[in-house]
């Protein structure tokens, strides 16, 4: 079984934790009284949800039967006189213990308390087992959720019991989960680290459907968080890209955005195919500006540049650039701002590139920009501008339509009349005689031999050795399809 993380509490503002001073006045004005152990409950206001364990309470009785209680209780007043036990269930199931065991007599006023208002009973429960014992995920995010139940912001709880107000939006967040899942986090079988990938999505039906999947994708049953949040984010990009921040969030709906509550950069996540769109849209706004502002014949824009290979080369053509035209105007405030030293603000740099840019626009003439356009893409993490291209003229639709195809027709030859079966014994039956003889002229296949060695070692420098022999039968097939290849071939010496 996958045990549950200790919860982290370095969402504490500092070390002397900031408790509500209405809180510390009630307790501090409070005076300390005494209740026998049959006046005390542990009520549901107590918020800690996962019970001590047998060994805590053994301990737990025992120093009490050695030295006594040494921290009071808290607890509230109710209408039939009893008292709710707010703040040291731990302690009173202790008492117990030693009630049972026959050590202490429950009906002997020695168990030191103090009351509270029951508006600050929640409150002081959380702060109180917050301190004694570090709480279970699933106490603190069940707490933080009754006392919004009340009423209270995240900014109120977080300064009640010392928490930022983000660490309390994360926990009231987890509250939210399917109570299916919530139960398994009380149970130790999942971490916090689950539900807080869970946590990306809002309806429980969904959660239960990630998390169900998760299970019957694990070897041993215990899901993985990397499994869960891959589930999830599939196909979605993190909005921490050089795209998203370029598109702005604004192009976005709330809903298309998807929080993630638990990251420390305050990101979230974006459908990838909803992202490319709304990029093309800005690049296309940008495309439409450079082409009123410079005077192109067209523009468009696209997810990638241009390539001057492949089906780009056959649609456009990159003309090359022309030299930049500067004027003398610009030519002294490059100069002006090349003699300071190198020492260059982001407004200097800002300014020299305005100034090239406009040199090289200028160095384009009307006609040229006439007859060609502009093209903006998104190249390797920003805008690309593609100046000067050309549109290679496409035949007309309607005139290949209206095109006639050419035939050309090749005159039937006798070899045509022949089968391939008939072609295939007459091609071996004259390899086979070209064998024979050679076999009966050893000079001219000596010659030969001599002719094939000498084409592979003059002929080609990278074979290692000079000749190679090979003693093998290859004329099998040539036996089989020939009319005469049944006879025996008798290899002269």
């Amino acid at each position: 079984m996958l045990l549950s993380k200790s919860a982290k509490k370095n969402t504490r503002r500092k070390a002397d934790e900031v408790v509500s001073e209405e809180l510390v006045s009630a307790l501090e004005n409070t005076q300390v009284r005494y209740a026998r152990y049959t006046q005390l409950f542990v009520g549901e206001i107590n918020t800690r949800r996962i019970p001590h364990t047998d060994e805590e309470i053994r301990g737990y009785a025992d120093t009490i039967l050695a030295v006594g209680l040494l921290q009071n209780l808290i607890v509230v007043e109710c209408c039939d006189g009893r008292l709710e036990v707010i703040a040291g269930g731990g302690r009173t199931r202790a008492i117990g213990l030693l009630v049972a065991e026959g050590k202490v007599d429950p009906e002997h006023e020695w168990i030191a308390y103090k009351v509270i208002p029951r508006e600050l009973a929640r409150v002081a429960s959380l702060t109180e087992n917050g301190r004694r014992k570090e709480m279970h995920p699933y106490d603190q995010i069940t707490g933080f959720r009754e006392l919004a139940a009340e009423g209270k912001t995240p900014a109120q709880i977080g300064d009640l019991l010392g928490y930022s107000a983000r660490h309390v939006q994360r926990m009231l967040k987890l509250g939210g989960l399917a109570p299916a899942i919530l139960e398994s986090l009380a149970k130790d079988e999942i971490t916090s680290e689950h539900c807080q990938a869970l946590a990306l999505v809002s309806e429980h039906s969904d959660q239960l459907r990630v998390f169900d999947a998760a299970c019957e994708s694990a070897w041993n049953g215990v899901p993985e968080v990397r499994v869960i949040r891959s589930l999830i984010l599939s196909g979605e990009v993190s909005t921490d890209c050089d795209k998203f921040r370029f598109v702005g969030d604004t192009a976005f709906s709330h809903s298309e955005i998807r929080t993630d509550l638990f990251s420390d950069e305050q990101g979230g996540f974006v459908d990838a195919l909803v992202l490319d769109t709304a990029l093309l849209g800005k690049l296309q706004s940008v495309a439409d500006g450079f082409l009123e502002a410079e005077g192109w014949g067209w523009c468009t824009a696209r997810m990638g540049a241009i390539s001057h290979y492949g089906d780009d080369a056959k649609i456009y053509r990159i003309q090359d650039a022309p030299a930049s035209v500067y004027t003398d105007r610009e030519r002294q405030r490059l100069e002006e701002i090349q003699a300071q030293d190198g020492e260059h603000d982001d407004a200097a740099e800002s300014e020299v590139a305005a100034i090239e840019c406009a040199a090289r626009v200028r160095g384009w003439s009307p006609e040229q920009k006439a007859e060609s356009g502009v093209v903006v893409s998104w190249y390797q993490g920003e805008v690309h501008v593609q100046r000067g291209v050309m549109k290679r003229e496409q035949p007309d639709p309607a005139e290949l339509a209206a095109a006639v195809p050419v035939t050309h027709h090749r005159q039937p030859e006798p070899v045509d009349e022949i089968s391939v079966p008939l072609l295939t014994k007459m091609s071996s039956e004259r390899t086979l005689a070209v064998q024979a003889a050679l076999m009966q002229q050893p000079e001219k296949a000596i010659a030969l031999l001599t002719w094939t060695l000498c084409l592979n070692v003059f002929g080609n420098a990278s074979v290692a050795t000079p000749a190679t022999v090979s003693l093998k039968c290859s004329h099998h097939t040539l036996t089989e399809t020939a009319p005469s290849g049944k006879m025996v071939w008798l290899i002269r010496p």
